[in-house]
């Protein structure tokens, strides 16, 4: 389960995982140490003890180890304790997360992780453990860099996979020229509507959504709009402008994002599949899901802003159907010819 994290690693932080495994005096290793001294205002103190090399900076809240030649870990301090200071610039390693911040921001932000034990958060990214250490409060004291031990890295491998992608947050970008979008299952959404208008098509999607196969809504603005469409097992604590709950059916472990004028295009083939743009999909095993989908801006004021412009789609494990007035949010036919 490393995708959220993924998105979230700069360039800074992708060359300093890099180095960890490698010798001391080789390339990567140096240029990871070289974005340490980056990072920090003093100089990392050198101490040895059999075998293990420590290079500290008190003052930057940073330790990092050297075992037995190769660079081994890294550990940010995020919070100051009697120790160390703050180390302030975690966001520059991973974007967005700053401190403070706790236990719930932080997975927020980071998606659920594999494991959590012993108020530690532990992720994999590539070869490299990522873990996050959190105060008996809940807030983010440290975050940890790590090459795990052979059966370390495989329970990790076996908990990010086994877990279900819909367990993180996922985000997508998608653009259209209308107004309206679709969230559905690719394999059973009936798209061919011969002869078709705005009324037959309407009438259409509310059959689909009754029947589970998916849920279509209108963004509330008319004419081209980017959006980001984050899925998630949990709402966020932004407020909403608006909501609207349904439910629908996987059935090919995928659901699909759909624009107004793909639909229409559909609409005039007797095709079995729904063809859009790749990166839309979003993976989930197939059952029975509980969608609320949550519009964060409100369409009515200004334009907003690419970060604001945010739906939020909360897909949790349903037990039984539920009654679905999709098409969300419904203008007449006259709002779009």
């Amino acid at each position: 389960m490393t995708g959220r994290l993924e998105e979230l690693a700069t360039d800074r932080l992708q060359t300093l995982l890099a180095g960890l495994g490698e010798p001391e005096t080789s390339p990567r290793a140096v240029q990871s140490l070289a974005v340490i001294d980056g990072l920090i205002e003093g100089e990392l103190d050198r101490g040895d003890d059999a075998g293990t090399t420590t290079l500290v900076s008190y003052r930057d809240g940073v330790m990092l180890r050297v075992v037995d030649g190769r660079l081994s870990s890294v550990v940010f301090e995020v919070q100051q304790n009697p120790q160390f200071a703050a180390f302030v610039r975690i966001g520059e390693l991973l974007a967005g997360l700053r401190a403070p911040i706790d236990l719930a921001e932080a997975r927020e932000l980071l998606g659920e992780p594999p494991v959590s034990e012993y108020h530690n958060d532990k992720y994999l990214l590539g070869e490299v453990m990522v873990w996050f250490t959190y105060r008996p409060d809940r807030s983010l004291q440290r975050v940890g860099l790590v090459i795990p031990d052979p059966a370390e890295r495989r329970r990790l491998a076996k908990a990010a996979v086994t877990a279900p992608s819909s367990s993180r947050r996922t985000t997508v970008e998608i653009a259209d020229e209308d107004g309206i979008l679709a969230l559905v299952d690719p394999a059973t959404f009936r798209h061919h509507v011969p002869d078709w208008d705005f009324d037959l098509l309407t009438a259409r999607f509310a059959e689909e959504g009754a029947a589970q196969h998916g849920l279509v809504w209108m963004t509330g603005m008319h004419g081209y709009g980017q959006w980001r469409v984050e899925f998630r097992t949990r709402p966020s604590r932004r407020s909403a402008f608006r909501d609207a709950r349904g439910t629908v059916e996987v059935t090919d472990g995928r659901l699909q994002l759909v624009t107004y004028g793909e639909l229409t295009a559909a609409a005039e083939e007797p095709t079995s599949v729904l063809t859009t743009e790749s990166g839309r999909d979003h993976r989930l095993p197939n059952g029975l899901y509980g969608v609320r989908l949550r519009q964060l801006f409100d369409p009515g004021s200004t334009d907003p802003a690419e970060d604001e412009a945010v739906f939020e789609v909360v897909l949790t494990p349903a037990r039984r159907r539920s009654v679905t007035a999709s098409p969300f949010w419904w203008e007449p036919a006259g709002a779009h010819g």
